[in-house]
């Protein structure tokens, strides 16, 4: 969950990282840069994210 409560982060076997809006149910926004699944996701009180992945490397995102 994002530090507001707003948003929730998903990462996914399909490599992918998906922000969805939780009070409309709507996807905003999908990230795509990993080369295998993500399997590790944080988002700091300044709105950063990291995604860890099987792919070995670590991705830090400013969404939205």
């Amino acid at each position: 969950l994002s530090p507001d409560g707003e948003y929730l982060i998903s990462g996914s076997e399909d490599k992918t990282i998906k922000i969805w809006h939780l009070h409309r149910g709507e996807l905003m926004q999908t990230l795509e840069d990993h080369t295998a699944p993500v399997y590790a996701l944080d988002i700091g009180a300044d709105g950063f994210l990291a995604s860890g992945s099987e792919d070995k490397t670590i991705n830090l995102w400013r969404p939205l």
